[in-house]
């Protein structure tokens, strides 16, 4: 629920958003995502790799402390430079520049909160977190909402993503005041900061993978093109990939409890854990083909028509998703993270054909991101393959297939 709420909403917005508006204005947006899932990658999905471990040592603690404050400081730089060069290629700059502006300082309320979310995940403390999640979405939808029907321009899904991360920050430092840390637990070790500059590569890598496609698309395609393929994109994998992050920010404390865990009762954790998201996920995923393919089309029109096959086909990627991500917390634990670093890379440079395809037809390069997204994760399972056993891969792995092979022949036939 905690991963899962605000990629629901953002879906929400999203869709009500291109109802309202053209696919050159979500466009637009879409280059603010990238850039803001971009610094995200860089330093806070980094940290969450480390974060639970560091804060049960003293090293880790001060480390965290600098890193919030580098994040709540360069993360808005970042994305302030890159509304500026969105801003300068639009028709109309002012048009583009003010509605956009809020998502500048989404970045500094995430940096604020992250000790506090890694004591409350350490402490298991996952219904408090959940719970503030659902009361950030929940007002941050009643105020976006009728924003964005009134204004038909960003500002609604830019205030969206401010006031969620806002307040949630602002909860979870009040309720993780009464989450203590044992003496006990706390001991002098090695700093996490090696560890958190391996994660932040591994981190950037994978989010150049799965967004130099979109750039590319925005380069080659225009806006319009990328507007559809970001909104193919959101309304496909929203839920899927908030399911992977949930499951992986569980199943990491679990795996990283040093001696306390051996090997085999790890792996046990990893195939159970897998398991379960994928039954998960095959719902979703018959969800968006229902969704995508009977009813999407009574509330968009044709403008939006080459949205309508090519989402089922990304929502496939989730089950490479989570395998990859559930793979990570394995690789940190067998010390082999940086291993890894080759199979992003070659996400990075398989990105080029999905760019490429994508500005020239939507649901083919639905088929062969899906195709890279499967060939990253062979990848990491390759580097994992003396800590997992191929077995674990059977749920995700005869879900992507059989999946894959009912959705093909229905676009074929119809």
């Amino acid at each position: 629920m905690e991963r899962l709420l605000p990629r629901v909403a953002s879906a929400v917005v999203m869709l009500i958003f291109a109802a309202v508006t053209s696919p050159s204005v979500v466009g637009s947006y879409a280059w603010m995502v990238i850039a803001l899932t971009g610094v995200q990658a860089v330093f806070d999905a980094a940290v969450r790799q480390v974060a639970v471990g560091a804060i049960r040592d003293h090293a880790g603690i001060r480390f965290l402390r600098r890193y919030s404050v580098v994040f709540a400081t360069s993360g808005p730089v970042l994305l302030l430079l890159a509304l500026l060069a969105v801003s300068a290629s639009a028709t109309n700059p002012h048009h583009v520049f003010w509605p956009l502006a809020p998502i500048v300082l989404t970045p500094t309320c995430i940096a604020v909160a992250t000790t506090a979310l890694a004591r409350m995940q350490a402490d298991g403390r996952w219904r408090a977190i959940a719970l503030i999640q659902t009361v950030a979405v929940t007002t941050s939808l009643a105020i976006t909402l009728p924003l964005v029907i009134t204004t038909q321009s960003a500002l609604g899904p830019a205030l969206q993503a401010l006031i969620v991360e806002a307040l949630n920050a602002s909860m979870l430092i009040i309720v993780a005041r009464r989450v203590i840390v044992s003496p006990a637990e706390v001991g002098e070790g090695v700093s996490p900061r090696r560890e958190f500059f391996a994660a932040a590569w591994y981190s950037g890598l994978g989010w150049a993978q799965s967004q130099a496609d979109r750039m590319l698309v925005g380069a080659l395609g225009g806006q319009r093109v990328l507007g559809l393929y970001s909104f193919s994109w959101s309304l496909s994998r929203n839920v899927g990939d908030a399911l992977s992050y949930a499951s992986v920010n569980v199943l990491r404390p679990q795996l990283l409890r040093g001696d306390e865990i051996d090997d085999e009762r790890a792996h046990q954790v990893f195939h159970t854990s897998l398991k379960k998201v994928c039954l998960l996920l095959a719902a979703v995923t018959v969800a968006t083909f229902l969704g995508a393919t009977w009813i999407l089309p009574l509330i968009l029109d044709e403008r939006w028509e080459p949205v309508f096959t090519a989402v089922p086909v990304m929502s496939l990627s989730s089950f490479a998703l989570v395998t990859a991500w559930s793979l990570t917390p394995m690789l940190v634990r067998a010390g082999r993270l940086r291993t890894a670093l080759v199979a992003k890379v070659i996400g990075v440079l398989l990105a080029i054909p999905v760019g490429i395809v994508a500005a020239f037809d939507l649901t083919a390069a639905a088929w062969v991101a899906l195709a890279r997204e499967i060939i990253v994760t062979a990848c990491l399972a390759f580097a994992a393959r003396r800590t997992v056993h191929a077995r674990a891969y059977l749920a995700p792995a005869s879900a992507t297939l059989g999946f894959g092979l009912l959705i093909a022949a229905y676009q074929y036939i119809s």
